[in-house]
């Protein structure tokens, strides 16, 4: 939280913020077998973190936009 309130965007990491399209699929697979509540949770964290990477030059747009098809599911 420290890092986030010092750096704001800067700070976005993880599958998301990288426009890891296979990682995030990963997860939600797993959420979605053990943890089927969190779905839905995990994709509207992860568009909202993958839009303002985007809007903030930190995600490439050609990545972007695979991981949003994954997120469409």
């Amino acid at each position: 939280l420290d890092n986030a309130l010092r750096s704001g965007d800067a700070a976005l990491t993880g599958p998301v913020a990288r426009g890891d399209a296979g990682t995030v699929a990963a997860h939600i697979g797993e959420l979605r077998e053990h943890a089927p509540q969190a779905v839905a949770g995990y994709i509207e964290m992860a568009r909202a973190t993958a839009d303002r990477a985007l809007a903030h030059g930190l995600l490439k747009a050609e990545l972007a936009e695979d991981l949003l098809v994954v997120l469409a599911d």
